[in-house]
């Protein structure tokens, strides 16, 4: 009995310490638990704050700012499945307010229980021409429709449209994806698909205010048009190096074929390394030679009315040099005209050559043969359109309201001189949307970096 009686206290001290012990790794279970679930309530956080932003990449109102501005929403808390919150704002990358089409800091609270983990995450900008999967490197998009009409006219790369597209030849018209966004396909073929939601492009008044605050307005006076030059009259070399003043002002904002020779008139090309397969200024089936010609040197160029129809008339884009941008404004529905010779002096570079149309009329492209660059014809009322004939080859990207391709032009997107998901791109070109750039971090309340288990670096 006494034997007993010594053993019950025993066990019971046994059972109680198991008891603790149990109790303990319950506590410390569900305490893991918690601190677990934490980061993965902040890493949500963080992935609904940039999907929100990329649902409106442009709007300088959208993102959550940890210090927010007049009209800009501050942090928010989001509740997650599984029990927990996030509250999540942004801030630049380098603190303070952040703005639209720069890198963005995104600062992640997770809470789980009792325990809070922050984290840090930048994201960066995808441009409008840089696709995130090679199914979007369009060589031809159309807002509401895309028509090849006759036989001979094709595209090279994917074709896209939110409404229609339809081609004489079928889908064989197109060699590559051709890409129903929101719409139900009007053609059919083994290189045809559907994307459940409309493809959202920026106007060129938005893309504007990417250099400018007041947009297309600033250019009719902060343009380079007074930089515009012509091959020197009297020297038989007709050297970019030696060109002249054309006679251009900054207010010149009329390009027809009265107004292309301004006094003295422009330089009329006569190198024999300039005509068709000459290997200097030329292609294989054009060149400069024989034709007056107005060079663009690298800048921005603003214009209202553009009507070029002449074969005597040139055009010579110096982007080997650095971009050029001619931008086209007002609000004229008559419509312009590009029918001369456009030559690049790097061809293999079209991104760096933009023509920039923000009215609502057409704008026709034919007679320039060869011509590399992304032709943007999108007005801010949606009643722009692009129209490619006369057996133009475009390498490049054509977006717009409304294409027309017709009279056997075609049109391809380049070569990859770069990784695909550059694409097109420039730095100067409002956001599509964003990715991250860089992993997270973990960091405390007072922003230090911190090991996972919570000690300071």
């Amino acid at each position: 009995m006494l034997s007993v009686l010594t053993f019950v206290p025993v066990v019971g001290v046994v059972l109680a310490c198991i008891g603790a012990l149990v109790t303990s790794h319950v506590i410390r279970g569900r305490a893991e638990a918690d601190y677990a679930r934490a980061i993965a309530f902040a890493e949500a956080g963080a992935n609904h704050e940039l999907n929100w932003i990329s649902g409106d990449p442009t709007n300088p109102n959208r993102a959550h700012q940890l210090v927010p501005g007049p009209g800009q929403p501050g942090p928010a808390t989001i509740n997650i499945p599984g029990g927990g919150t996030a509250t999540v704002g942004v801030t630049a990358s380098a603190g303070g307010a952040w703005s639209p089409g720069s890198t963005v800091r995104i600062v992640s609270t997770g809470r789980s229980g009792d325990v809070r983990r922050t984290i840090e995450v930048l994201g960066e900008p995808v441009g409008t021409f840089a696709p995130q999967f090679t199914l979007d490197q369009f060589a031809v998009f159309g807002i509401q429709s895309v028509s090849f009409s006759g036989s001979g006219s094709s595209a090279t790369g994917s074709v896209g449209s939110n409404g229609t597209i339809t081609a004489t030849a079928g889908a064989s018209a197109v060699n590559g994806p051709i890409v129903y966004c929101g719409s139900t396909p009007t053609l059919t073929g083994p290189n045809v698909y559907r994307q459940p939601n409309p493809y959202l492009w920026p106007t060129v008044p938005t893309m504007a205010l990417q250099f400018k605050s007041t947009g297309m307005v600033a250019w009719k006076t902060q343009n380079n048009n007074d930089q515009l030059k012509k091959f020197h009259p009297t020297n038989g070399r007709y050297l970019l190096g030696e060109a002249v003043a054309a006679g251009y002002t900054k207010s010149d904002w009329v390009l027809t074929g009265s107004s292309f020779g301004k006094t003295p008139a422009l330089t009329q090309d006569g190198h024999n390394g300039d005509k068709p397969g000459g290997g200097r200024y030329s292609n294989a089936t054009d060149g400069l030679y024989g034709k007056d010609v107005l060079i663009f040197p690298p800048g921005d160029y603003y214009f209202e009315t553009i009507s070029l129809t002449s074969t005597k008339h040139a055009l010579l884009v110096d982007n080997a040099s650095g971009p050029v941008r001619i931008w086209i404004g007002g609000s004229d529905s008559g419509g312009d005209k590009i029918h001369v010779t456009t030559l690049l002096t790097d061809p293999n570079d079209p991104a760096s050559f933009r023509v920039l149309y923000a009215k609502p009329g057409e704008l026709s492209i034919t007679g320039t043969t060869h011509v590399s660059g992304v032709y943007y014809v999108l007005d801010g009322s949606a009643q722009s359109s692009l129209k490619l004939s006369g057996n133009s080859n475009l390498t490049g990207a054509i977006v717009s309201n409304v294409v027309t391709i017709t009279g056997n032009s075609t049109t391809g997107y380049p070569n990859a001189r770069y990784p695909f998901y550059f694409g097109l791109s420039a730095p100067t070109d409002p956001p599509r949307s964003y990715r991250f750039s860089q992993t997270w971090k973990e960091i405390s309340t007072n922003g230090s970096t911190v090991y996972a288990d919570g000690t300071p670096y």
